[in-house]
């Protein structure tokens, strides 16, 4: 049986192989949406680094800062989100990566990231005005030009880390905006120059042609040439800033199963939470089977936020797991009620409860449980297309929501 053995030491629950390393373990709420409780510390139970630092980290991703809930996390914890962009059109509707800046609920403006863009007539380095004329825009530049020299190096050299590859969707052209290679990262130009020689960068590219010739640019740059990057411009972003959310509803699924999964780990004493236990729902969450994706995605998801206010919390995420018909329904609402999802997690029970509502404020590790031998299900309807049903509290108007329903390789899993 997977768990955790004294005479051979911590099994992973997720894919039962042996742990031999394990800091903080796997949380059990995303720590990028504010969750701190681990499964280490609440249950003694543990999650190899394998399976924590890769699929697992995957799928947070996937979820936190790609779907729906990222758009909210910026807004109350100021998470990062994968896509935004600035437009440029003074430069013929350049796309610039950037973070948004909220107001009372709504996009104020767009703040563009540190950034690298690799053009025909020549590299430019893009950042945010007010940040570039406090450090100093010498000094900006210089060491923007001595961070990506120094990724590429190492990514030369076989390290890894150093360049972190993304490819866009492909749409773009379509669109009339336009999508050149380049490097950027999320942290400030200060963050920057005091990681220097280990700082690393996000990749974005359309095409395999993009890439070599991104490459090409970064093997030319030549630090302390003046006559580099001697032009200086100001322009203005777009008056209607785009927030791009365009995801993997398969992995995002995923994601919001391992919630379920970790909750049951850690909170089931008497009902094994394992890859042999559950071993449907963990292959699927590693990714190793594939159901078809429609009926996936019908019965499970993002819910209407009405849906979930019965559980919701001022402050928190909440979460509702109850026992019926051989499978656990899971319930969840997060930051307060703002947006919710619900999944089904077949699996057997053992506890003498069937129906456990947990109450995790944010950032916080004091959390409140409850349970009852009553069934309570919850009536909800799982929304793929209607922002507004799944997350009315923000204004949609500047966001591009677009989203891609298609059968999803067993690679890109």
């Amino acid at each position: 049986m997977a768990g955790n053995d004294t005479k051979t030491g911590p099994i992973c629950i997720y894919c039962g192989g042996a742990v031999t390393k394990e800091r903080k373990g796997e949380h059990l709420v995303p720590h990028a949406i504010g969750g701190e409780l681990t499964l280490k510390e609440i249950a003694g139970k543990s999650v190899c680094p394998r399976c924590n630092n890769g699929v697992l980290s995957v799928l947070d991703t996937a979820l936190c800062r790609r779907s729906f809930l990222s758009i909210v996390a910026s807004q109350e914890l100021a998470a990062s989100l994968w896509q935004v962009w600035d437009v440029d059109h003074a430069s013929r509707d350049l796309l610039i990566e950037a973070r948004p800046e909220w107001r009372e609920g709504k996009l104020e403006s767009l703040v563009s990231y540190p950034q690298m863009i690799f053009e025909a007539a020549g590299p430019q380095i893009r950042g945010d005005v007010t940040e570039a004329e406090k450090f100093g825009r010498e000094q900006f530049k210089n060491v923007m030009i001595r961070a990506v020299h120094g990724a590429f190096e190492r990514y030369n050299r076989g390290k890894n880390g150093a360049l972190h590859f993304e490819r866009v969707r492909n749409d773009l052209k379509t669109r009339n905006y336009r999508l050149p290679p380049r490097v950027f990262t999320t942290h400030t130009i200060t963050e920057i120059a005091n990681n220097i020689r280990d700082q690393s960068f996000i990749f974005r590219y359309l095409s395999p042609e993009d890439v070599r010739f991104a490459l090409l640019s970064m093997s030319r740059l030549e630090i302390g040439n003046k006559n580099m990057f001697n032009q200086l411009s100001y322009h203005i972003g777009s008056q209607v800033p785009s927030i791009s959310i365009h995801f993997n509803l398969v992995r995002t699924i995923r994601a919001m199963m391992k919630i379920g999964v970790n909750l049951l780990a850690a909170y089931c004493s008497k009902t094994p939470v394992n890859c042999e236990s559950y071993r449907s729902v963990i292959r699927l969450i590693l990714g190793k089977s594939h159901p078809h994706q429609a009926m996936l995605v019908t019965r499970n998801g993002f819910v209407r936020a009405d849906g979930i206010q019965e559980i919701a919390h001022p402050g928190c995420h909440s979460f509702r797991l109850t026992y019926l018909d051989n499978r656990w329904l899971f319930y969840a609402s997060f930051f307060g009620g703002r947006i919710g999802s619900a999944v089904s997690i077949p699996g057997p029970n053992h506890e003498d409860w069937n129906t456990m509502d947990i109450l995790a404020p944010i950032h916080s590790k004091l959390w409140t449980i409850n349970t009852t031998k009553l069934f309570r299900p919850m009536k909800v309807c799982v929304e793929w297309s209607d922002n507004t049903a799944i997350c009315p509290s923000l204004q949609w108007q500047y966001a591009d929501s677009s989203l891609v329903v298609r059968e999803v390789p067993a690679e890109e899993s």
